[in-house]
């Protein structure tokens, strides 16, 4: 580290530099600094409170708030309760349609079913066409 100073300084004296800070500042500047900063708070103060009141002079305030008649809130329950009775609607119509859907597929599926398995006993059980005639019309 210390090389490090001696090599700054010695860099400076190359160049020409000394090491001695370059600026001044005027004789009882600090004395008075805080006396001139306080002066200046104030004036600032003051500025801004006079502008707070002039601007409170010009403004006018008006209530925004207003009671609504009992009307208002009566039409916005009802549309509220509206769009609520419309997705339950919505829902009901959608899940009916689903379980026609479905049922008609069992439907089918059970119809074929009972297609496949009564081929399948009546190849089992060995008979033809016309012995299952005359099981079904009750002929013997």
């Amino acid at each position: 580290m210390n090389m490090n100073i001696q090599n700054e300084e010695q860099m400076l004296r190359e160049l020409g530099l000394s090491n001695a800070n370059p600026f001044k500042t005027p004789e009882g500047y600090f004395d008075t600094l805080n006396d001139r900063i306080m002066d200046r708070i104030d004036k600032e103060t003051a500025k801004t409170e006079d502008e707070e009141k002039e601007t409170a002079d010009q403004v006018k305030i008006v209530s925004m708030k207003q009671k609504q008649p009992v009307v208002h809130y009566a039409i916005r329950w009802a549309v509220a309760a509206a769009a609520c009775l419309a997705l339950v609607f919505i829902g009901v119509n959608y899940y009916e349609q689903e379980n026609k859907n479905i049922a008609q597929n069992q439907t089918a599926v059970t119809e074929d079913y009972d297609d496949e398995y009564g081929e399948d006993m009546i190849s089992y059980s060995m008979m033809d066409g016309s012995d299952v005639y005359c099981y079904l019309s009750g002929m013997e």
